[in-house]
């Protein structure tokens, strides 16, 4: 019975001068770290929550703050050295020294993972159907084609070629992070070519296109302001041409050509988002590349010496149009 009493002392006289030489120190971040070396790169062996104490010696307590560059020396749940920045807790001293530093020290307890509710909008959780309309309104280069007349002009004249698309996607199921659109656009197109001859006639040229056909997107930036898309599709288009030709007497015809094309388009759009709620502000640029095609004449040639007898047709090589264009797109 004495032996069992003498090691009882022992114990708790070790127990009590063990808690004697060690300081205290409450965590007032959510989750700090104890870490394996004194370094933000070591290994993780324990987490502490807010409002948990670590004990530490006393030892450091006495010495300069910046010991060990920023961490405390404590121990794990299984007696092993651990380490934990400085930051994340508070020395408890019982004087008025624990007045020099603060318990909010963040502006954001940079530790808290939490999500404050509603989660903003762009937020990369899958958040189900999401739905893209878009409007540009285009300028850009016009088509270096024209009808074959039976004379040879002297001047020509290129009016910009001008532009109207309208698309409506949805984002891809695929896609959890909602980058990916697709769906049908649809556009318009029109412009202008002048011709004058030797003989003082002239000739116009009013071209129109209208199309339609799938097209993709991607998000590639994203941030609250700003946003970033390429896209690309293809178009089957109805093309048709007026031709008007006017002699130096006064005569005066007018013939209309008709055909089908095909074409691909490429974009890249820069978005200013919430211009208005759910609006936002596109400028951007685009290439579109147009396969060779003929448009047939759908009246009769009236005028004699001024058509292609032989060739009565209007044949498009291949070609390509690039266009800037301005334009509101709308996610709901």
């Amino acid at each position: 019975m004495k032996l069992i009493l003498n090691l009882l002392f022992v114990f708790m006289s070790f127990l009590f001068s063990g808690q004697a030489m060690a300081g205290r120190a409450a965590v007032i971040v959510l989750e700090a770290p104890l870490l394996s070396a004194p370094s933000l790169e070591a290994a993780i062996v324990q987490k502490v929550r807010w409002g948990e104490e670590v004990y530490l010696e006393k030892s450091q307590l006495t010495k300069d703050s910046n010991q060990l560059d920023g961490f405390w020396l404590t121990i794990d749940r299984n007696g092993n050295d651990a380490y934990i920045p400085k930051q994340y807790v508070k020395v408890i001293y019982r004087t008025d020294k624990e007045l020099e530093s603060g318990v909010n020290r963040f502006s954001h307890d940079p530790t808290d993972y939490r999500l404050e509710e509603p989660l903003q909008e762009f937020y990369p959780l899958y958040t189900g159907e999401k739905r893209r309309i878009w409007f540009q309104f285009g300028l850009g280069t016009s088509t270096k084609a024209n009808y074959e007349y039976a004379a040879d002009f002297q001047n020509e004249e290129f009016i910009s070629r001008r532009t109207f698309q309208v698309g409506y996607q949805k984002n891809i199921s695929f896609d959890r992070y909602n980058r990916f659109y697709f769906g049908p656009f649809f556009h318009f197109t029109a412009e202008q070519a002048q011709f004058s001859f030797d003989n003082n006639t002239r000739a116009r040229e009013s071209r129109g296109q209208l199309g339609a056909g799938p097209f993709i997107s991607y998000d590639i930036y994203r941030t609250d302001d700003h946003l970033f898309t390429l896209g690309g599709g293809f178009l089957l288009n109805w093309n048709r041409h007026l031709v008007t030709f006017a002699t130096r007497s006064g005569a005066f015809e007018e013939r209309l050509f008709n055909g089908i094309s095909l074409s691909s388009k490429a974009q890249a759009v820069f978005q200013f988002r919430e211009i208005l709620p759910k609006l936002n502000l596109s400028i951007g640029v685009e290439t579109e590349l147009s396969a060779p095609h003929s448009l047939s004449p759908q009246t009769i040639p009236g005028l004699t010496g001024v058509w292609n007898e032989e060739n009565d047709q209007i044949g498009i090589p291949l070609n390509a149009h690039h266009a800037f264009f301005l334009g509101v797109v709308s996610t709901y």
